[in-house]
C-alpha cells in the first residue's frame, strides 16, 4: 500500500515540472513549485504513529539543518502497548537534479523513556551539510517504540510503533 501512494505522489509531483516536456518530466523539476514541496511535505508515510501529532512541529535552522523542538515532552506521546522507551532518528536527504543522486546526513538518535521531563531538544546533524546550487534538503525525521527490560531491547512491532515523517523540503 505505502509503494502505491508513493508511486502516486512521485507522479504528481513529476507532473508540476514546469520546464520539461511531456514524457520527460522529472520528480527534481517537480520539487522546484511550491506545490511539489507542499505534496512531499505533507505526505503521511506512517499515519498511525503521527509523530507530529506527539510531540508537535520542531525548528529546523536552514543554515546547519539543526532540528529544535521546544517544550519537547516525552511523556505525551501515546506508547503503545509494552512500549518504555522511544527512540528519534533525525536525517537530512541531501539531493542533486542534475546527477540523480542522494547524500545522507545523520544526526545522533536520542532515546527517551515513558517518564522523561519536558525539555528543549536539539538535534545538531553529525558531519557538515554539503551545499550546491539546485540540491534540495530533506529534512526526515524517524520514530521507533522500544520495551527495554533490565539490559535488554525489544523492538515494538505494529502500525502506531514505527513512524517516518518528511518535516520539509528547502
Amino acid at each position: 500500500m505505502l509503494h502505491q501512494r508513493l508511486m502516486s505522489l512521485c507522479s504528481k509531483i513529476k507532473l508540476l515540472d514546469p520546464t520539461s516536456e511531456k514524457g520527460n518530466r522529472s520528480m527534481g523539476g517537480g520539487l522546484k513549485t511550491l506545490k511539489g514541496k507542499m505534496l512531499l511535505r505533507e505526505f503521511v508515510f506512517t499515519p498511525k504513529a503521527g509523530i507530529r501529532q506527539h510531540f508537535g512541529n520542531p525548528d529546523i535552522d536552514e543554515a546547519d539543518f539543526t532540528l529544535t523542538w521546544r517544550g519537547f515532552d516525552p511523556s505525551s506521546a501515546r506508547f503503545p502497548k509494552g512500549a518504555t522507551d522511544f527512540e528519534l532518528i533525525y536525517l537530512v536527504l541531501a539531493y542533486d537534479p542534475d546527477i540523480n543522486l542522494f547524500a545522507t546526513y545523520e544526526a545522533v538518535p536520542i532515546r527517551r523513556s515513558k517518564q522523561g521531563k519536558a525539555e528543549v531538544l536539539v538535534m545538531p546533524l553529525a558531519r557538515k551539510v554539503k551545499k550546491k546550487e539546485g540540491m534540495y534538503f530533506i529534512p526526515v525525521i524517524g520514530l521507533r517504540f522500544l520495551e527495554i527490560i533490565g539490559e535488554e531491547e525489544y523492538e515494538c512491532l505494529g502500525q502506531d510503533a514505527v513512524g517516518i515523517e518528511i518535516l520539509g523540503v528547502y
